[in-house]
């Protein structure tokens, strides 16, 4: 993996590695958007919580596209009537069903919540 810096905390100042933000329970994700002014970026919400941290942090998904298994669409949803509004909202970590560049992000959240056994938002059917 990777132990170099890679994301440095807003708050505290504490440099991260892809290995930490990976697998180290201090740094929990939270969640995934996408913003109607960037619908081509979806971008990873984590959570620093350490004793002297507890500040939120944003990671464009992009940062990880390397570690995403698999291969995104061209084509963003956002906005569109295909969309089903997952990336919308951050608490939303349900399953998209659609061909959306967004996808294979989601899914990589998923497993990141997953391992922490964080709550993950069952499948929608």
């Amino acid at each position: 993996m990777d132990s170099e810096r890679f994301k440095q905390c807003n708050a505290c100042g504490t440099w991260m590695s892809l290995d930490d933000i990976l697998s180290n329970h201090c740094i929990q994700p939270i969640g995934i958007t996408v913003l109607e002014s960037s619908p081509d970026t979806a971008y990873f919400y984590f959570v620093h919580r350490t004793r002297d941290c507890g500040s939120s942090f944003v990671i464009p998904s992009d940062d990880f596209a390397h570690l995403v298994a698999d291969v995104a669409p061209e084509a963003t949803l956002m906005g569109t009537a295909a969309c089903e509004g997952h990336c919308a909202s951050i608490e939303d970590t349900a399953v998209c069903r659609q061909a959306c560049r967004n996808v294979p992000f989601r899914n990589f959240l998923r497993k990141l919540l997953k391992a922490r056994e964080i709550a993950v938002q069952p499948t929608l059917k």
